[in-house]
């Protein structure tokens, strides 16, 4: 499988970014002005001429220099504006801007006999724009360098359970892996001073944001369009082997079902991980140290939360963090099953992730990197305490898990 993604100008779909800013009536109400022309274009025969038909495409047009006048410069809008005044007919308008490249100098030639079908599309171009004018700007608050044995495990445990679910061959995953890194790395350098990302340093949290993003993007592409069986090159020397995702019942066979497997793994692996480390202080949790799992009440969970959070910033990968437990229960603080209505929070403050986590939630994407919200989970799953729901939201430069019950 190949994303649909351009070395030079990467690939946003302006639905895709409809999607992600549902709320935004501004949004939709520009999405309208954009596709009311083409959708006309594409029903009128060649070669009409209609006045009035093309007086309203010329008051279009004159709404969308605006959007140009907001995503990019005047001077682009100027060109966009001059090049569309010479069209003679709507469809000669319209089928460029469902065809044609869009030049960033502005050569956008209005003539469908000129159209190409290599390269983004207007439309492509329009929605990478929007998405970047739209999306959270990176953090360039100073953090510390994150400890590398914590960086690979989280990178790492992510590729391992990718290939352990069997929706892609990991051959096409690395090369779109990159593909897309490549293609989105120009802009994400350019929101921070010259030399001051320093790439392929997994340490430095800047990078890291980065990487992590890349390959969460990834992954989500791969599973929209996950295979139940395919053909994977296995060695250098061209090795290659069939697999069939139905030879192991325990994968999930709907592609729907894969983010939530693989939140499910990866947290596991980051617990049993952090908690096996003999580098750090790694303590001995009340539900799950010596392979206990009895029932345990409020204190121990968030004691024991309160462990795993500090393993995080032990290592670095955040300047802090908080636990508490909400509308509490008399009978779950003595140990009980009374957990309804209760609420975990855990705050984990400017932490490595905090840009990717924030852009992956801008796209809407249902795998997430909420590497602490995966460990967290992992334990009260381990505890007999699995929530109810689970919420991730940013607020300022701290990212809060919810955990209900």
């Amino acid at each position: 499988m190949h994303l649909d993604l351009r070395p030079r100008i990467p690939y946003i779909g302006v639905s895709g970014v409809l999607k992600a800013s549902v709320r935004s009536d501004l949004v939709w109400r520009l999405a309208a002005l954009i596709y009311m022309p083409v959708f006309r274009g594409r029903h009128l025969k060649s070669g009409t001429r209609n006045k009035s038909d093309v007086g309203k495409l010329s008051q279009q047009y004159t709404y969308l220099a605006g959007l140009f006048l907001w995503l990019t410069s005047p001077a682009l809008a100027s060109a966009f504006v001059s090049q569309f005044s010479s069209c003679s007919s709507i469809r000669e308008a319209a089928l460029p801007m469902i065809h044609s490249p869009f030049s960033i100098r502005g050569d956008y030639h209005c003539t469908a006999l000129n159209a190409e079908r290599s390269g983004p599309t207007y439309f492509e171009w329009l929605g990478r724009q929007a998405e970047l004018k739209l999306r959270p700007q990176p953090y360039q608050g100073l953090r510390l360098k994150i400890e590398r044995d914590l960086a690979v495990l989280l990178m790492r445990s992510s590729y391992e359970v990718a290939d352990e679910l069997d929706f892609v061959p990991m051959n096409d995953f690395q090369k779109d892996f990159f593909t897309f890194r490549q293609a989105e790395w120009e802009d994400y350098v350019g929101a921070f001073p010259p030399l001051s990302v320093r790439q392929g340093e997994l340490t430095q949290p800047s990078y890291f944001d980065f990487i992590s993003f890349a390959q969460y993007c990834t992954l989500n592409e791969e599973m929209r369009h996950g295979k139940l069986a395919f053909v994977e090159l296995v060695s250098a020397e061209g090795e290659k082997r069939v697999v069939r995702r139905s030879d192991d019942p325990s994968l999930p066979q709907d592609n729907s079902l894969l983010p939530a497997e693989h939140s499910r793994r990866v947290g596991d692996r980051i617990l049993q991980r952090l908690l096996e480390a003999p580098e750090v202080y790694a303590p001995r949790l009340s539900g799950r140290g010596g392979g206990g799992g009895g029932d345990v009440g409020v204190e121990e969970v968030v004691e024991d939360v309160k462990r795993i959070v500090d393993l995080f910033t032990a290592k670095q990968f955040n300047q802090g963090g908080e636990v508490k437990m909400l509308a509490e229960k008399e009978g779950a603080r003595k140990g009980g099953a009374a957990w309804q209505g209760m609420k975990l929070k855990v705050t984990s403050r400017a932490p490595a992730n905090l840009w990717s986590l924030q852009s992956l939630m801008f796209r809407n994407e249902p795998l997430l990197n909420d590497f602490e919200g995966k460990a967290v989970r992992a334990y009260l799953q381990g505890v007999g305490k699995k929530e109810g729901t689970y919420a991730v939201q940013v607020q300022g430069n701290d990212v809060v898990h919810t955990f209900s019950w």
